[in-house]
């Protein structure tokens, strides 16, 4: 066939070809596996001495919105080494940190508009200076409200520091997680739900096997860490349920031959974990394991996921797969599910989240599909499916980058990413696209309330609903507006709401007071206004 006739057709989505399934009973040794029911490796909560200077420069940019924006939002333009990013429940703010693969610094980006617009608050470095090769974000709300950024530096093999950010970013901290001789990859990272929560960070030695994993823990907020070792864990994913529950999915070190499964029923405590399962059906490669479950309670028995990206038969055929638990038949795992697989595309590291709402039953799924080559077709799709009735059921794929861009070539991959309070249900998704040799390139934020807006022709600047007589301003702010603005929220830069207006006039006068009637304090504020296509966001300094 010919090769352009291919690649139209993968283009058309008229190729999916079935192969046939694959399934292989093996039993290997689960004993040597992830963490032991035991206090015999662990160490109690210090703090971790730091051999490194931070550096915090504070940016507060917006981002530009480029020519090339399209029906993709523009965050970072840089080449890429890693990124990640966590949202709050309250406000909807998305969080997202971005290493540069040139620069030894992260960059940290806000939106308070459900991704439409997109602010470079500061960027921060050590001295020595690294490249990171990994980052990891966690919002945490609760009896103390922070922004945590965890970075890997390349010290000693490999250290992973925390800075801990206000919402407005205005104070920081700077703490050592793991700081020793130990080798460390990659890491993942994760918070409970309670008011006083806690903090959670797996890291593995992915250049062996044995005890090359421990998982450490922070019950006051980043200060000080525990630690328990683990074994044979590579990729290793750690994911928080609505109550005690910690879930870790991780291959198998060395071999990549299996899939495992385990949790801990009591916030990581040492005596608490469960035996090890298999969840992949054979002994192929496996690859980026994730959990992700719907949010309901009991945590034992809520539907979860486990998708995996897969060498089909180890022919360099890559799918992505998912084991799936359920009350329907019975709150077993069952196995050898596909997301998305053919002859045709290699399907690569998954990404799949649950919305952090109470009762929520929805899991949202996002993977790259790339042509052998990677390079003439690499797309991100996203797919979604609910607990209720049949969880293997998933939506049909759509697309997230634009049409004309190629996503980067499976380095990376996409990450799913929720923004409570946006115009439509669903995620979010943040995507690279390529550069040469399909290196990540720039990163792009869509969701279907971005696409939608603007595939009707409703692509506009906030500067089209709102505009303030003055900013900064004394005492008062006096807004003009247009008819299509729903509402008003005014926020402080810590995510507190200060006032709100509903069905406003075309003209708004905030006298500086609050709900209760009592005066704000001189600062920055976040003037979130609704409109029928989405929220949008304006800062605004009060002077008194």
């Amino acid at each position: 066939m010919n090769r352009f006739l291919i690649l139209f057709l993968i283009l058309s989505g008229l190729i999916f070809a079935e192969k046939e399934a694959v399934q292989i009973t093996y039993s290997p040794s689960l004993k040597s596996l992830g963490f032991s029911y035991s206090t015999e490796n662990y160490r109690p909560a210090q703090e971790v001495p730091c051999p490194v200077q931070p550096e915090v420069r504070y940016e507060n940019k917006e981002v530009p919105a480029l020519l090339d924006w399209d029906l993709d939002i523009v965050v970072d333009t840089s080449l890429i080494l890693s990124y990640d990013a966590d949202y709050d429940e309250q406000t909807g703010w998305i969080w997202v940190a971005v290493a540069p693969a040139t620069d030894s610094l992260v960059r940290l980006y806000r939106s308070t508009d459900n991704g439409w617009h997109w602010s470079h608050l500061v960027s921060i470095r050590h001295t020595p200076r690294s490249l990171y090769s990994k980052v990891g974000v966690v919002v945490g709300r609760g009896d103390s409200n922070w922004v945590y950024l965890f970075v890997r530096h390349q010290i000693q093999d490999g250290d992973i520091y925390l800075f801990r950010f206000s919402f407005d970013a205005a104070t920081w901290t700077h703490h050592a997680v793991s700081a020793d001789a130990d080798t460390v990859d990659g890491f993942s990272v994760c918070r409970d739900y309670r008011l006083n929560y806690g903090l959670y960070c797996g890291q593995a030695n992915e250049g062996r096997g044995g005890n090359n994993a421990k998982l450490l823990r922070s019950f006051d907020y980043g200060k000080t860490w525990d630690a328990q070792i683990g074994e044979n864990i590579w990729e290793g994913h750690i994911s928080m349920g609505p109550t005690s529950f910690l879930n870790l999915t991780f291959v198998i070190a060395e071999t990549r031959n299996g899939v495992i499964y385990q949790y801990n029923r009591d916030y990581g405590d040492p005596t608490a974990w469960s035996p090890a399962i298999i969840v992949s059906a054979d002994t192929f490669d496996h690859y980026h394991p994730k959990f992700s479950q719907a949010f309901t309670t009991p945590d034992s028995s809520a539907t979860a996921w486990i998708i995996y990206s897969h060498n089909y038969k180890n022919t360099g055929d890559y799918d992505v797969d998912y084991a799936v638990r359920s009350q329907v038949w019975g709150d077993t795992w069952k196995r050898n599910y596909h997301l998305a697989w053919s002859s045709i595309l290699d399907e690569l590291v998954p990404d799949v989240k649950n919305y952090k709402s109470a009762g929520y039953l929805y899991a949202n799924a996002a993977y790259i599909a790339a042509d052998s080559g990677r390079r003439d077709s690499v797309n991100v799709y996203c797919r979604w499916a609910n607990a209720i009735g049949d969880p293997t059921s998933w939506s049909t794929r759509q697309k997230v980058n634009d049409s004309a861009k190629v996503a980067e070539a499976g380095y990376i991959g996409p990450k799913v990413v929720y923004s409570p309070g946006a115009p439509v249900l669903g995620s979010g998704v943040l995507y690279c696209r390529s550069a040469s040799g399909g290196h990540p390139y720039g990163l792009y934020f869509d969701a279907q309330w971005i696409t939608r807006a603007i595939s009707e022709g409703r692509k506009t600047s906030k500067a089209t609903f709102l505009k303030i007589s003055s900013n900064p301003t004394i005492s008062q702010v006096k807004m003009h507006l247009t008819s299509g603005v729903q509402e008003i929220k005014i926020y402080n830069c810590a995510g507190n709401l200060i006032k709100t207006f509903t069905n406003p006039n075309r003209t708004v006068l905030w006298n500086g007071r609050d709900e209760k009637g009592e005066p704000v304090s001189s600062g920055i504020y976040i003037i979130n206004f609704r409109t029928a296509i989405g929220n949008f966001s304006e800062k605004i300094i009060l002077q008194r």
